[in-house]
């Protein structure tokens, strides 16, 4: 009868332990899941700068080349 409650123990403990391993994993699937989404947001929110900054040099070059167009009428001696 002794081996039989001592078993149920080992089983019991076993079984705990068991559960408090899927809660770490279970947090931890959660952790990195919320990693993954901040990750895609950074993703878009790059994505985006790299389209505003390709905007802002482009319209930068428009306007020097027109700048440079005005200042072609001066002519400065050699």
């Amino acid at each position: 009868m002794g081996r039989i409650l001592f078993a149920i123990h080992e089983s019991r403990e076993l079984v705990d332990q068991i559960a408090d391993a899927t809660q770490r994993q279970a947090e931890d699937i959660r952790d990195v899941g919320q990693a993954i989404g901040l990750m895609g947001r950074m993703t878009q929110e790059g994505a985006e700068m790299i389209r505003e900054a390709e905007a802002a040099a482009m319209e930068l070059h428009q306007q020097a080349s027109l700048l440079a167009d005005d200042v072609s009428i001066f002519n400065l001696p050699s």
